[in-house]
């Protein structure tokens, strides 16, 4: 399908958007930047995200903001993450208007149908997509986070149940994010929501990998503990000013 949802009407005024007039909110964001196109083609990329906010549904959000043709994504799924890329069982199918393939069209973003996948604040998620048509070339660069890209054909993790199959077969990382720009959540209580801006400091540079020790992840465990502030979610909307970045070695 070509999935046409929330985000086709760029330009529109924000009351429009279906997250404005819901109580869904970002529990997880990373500012779309043009990246040097990652041929991915029949390949599974698992993403590990951090999430700064629970609730008791998901719903995901991916960009072809700089892509030139239409990016197609196919057999994608969402679960708990143990330990990177080892996933606790079960694992939940991603739907785009009821289909398991998406096309986003060059310049458009994307979001998923709802997910009921109970998630906490400050655990991560692993969310996993085969590649079946384009070039990648919407990400973000400074991740500070390790994610996984398979060999050629590799079945989508979810699918593998040994792990060390499971890591043979995705035997190339990154510690870009690719695509994927955002994890909503439909919270259980009221939350609200932070936005950080800044430069790369704020992105996280040269923050320890896997480790969550970027600046926002700081101040959400920090007004987590707060009282007064009650539950909140903070989101960097910073993107690094660097040249376009390449997945090396794909």
């Amino acid at each position: 399908m070509h999935a046409n949802t929330s985000e086709q009407q760029n330009g529109s005024p924000l009351s429009q958007d279906p997250s404005f007039q819901s109580n869904w909110r970002g529990a997880w964001y990373a500012a779309p930047m043009r990246m040097q196109p990652a041929h991915l083609t029949n390949r599974t990329l698992a993403q590990v995200v951090h999430l700064h906010a629970g609730g008791r549904q998901i719903r995901l959000r991916f960009s072809n903001r700089y892509g030139e043709r239409p990016l197609g994504l196919a057999s994608m799924t969402v679960g708990r993450s143990l330990s990177g890329l080892w996933q606790k069982a079960p694992v939940w199918p991603v739907l785009f208007q009821g289909q398991e393939r998406v096309s986003i069209e060059a310049g458009e973003n994307v979001i998923s149908d709802p997910i009921s996948l109970q998630v906490e604040a400050f655990s991560n998620l692993v969310i996993s997509f085969v590649v079946t048509e384009g070039d990648i070339s919407t990400g973000h660069l400074i991740a500070s986070q390790t994610s996984y890209v398979s060999t050629p054909g590799a079945e989508n993790a979810s699918t593998i149940p040994a792990a060390e199959e499971l890591f043979a077969a995705y035997s190339l990382t990154t510690t870009a994010w690719w695509a994927l720009i955002g994890v909503e959540v439909l919270p259980e209580k009221l939350t609200s929501v932070v936005v950080a801006l800044g430069d790369s400091t704020t992105d996280g540079a040269f923050s320890t990998i896997d480790a969550n020790r970027r600046y926002p992840d700081y101040l959400a465990r920090r007004l987590a503990t707060r009282r007064e502030t009650g539950v909140m979610s903070v989101l960097s909307t910073t993107a690094a000013l660097m040249q376009p970045a390449s997945l090396l070695a794909v």
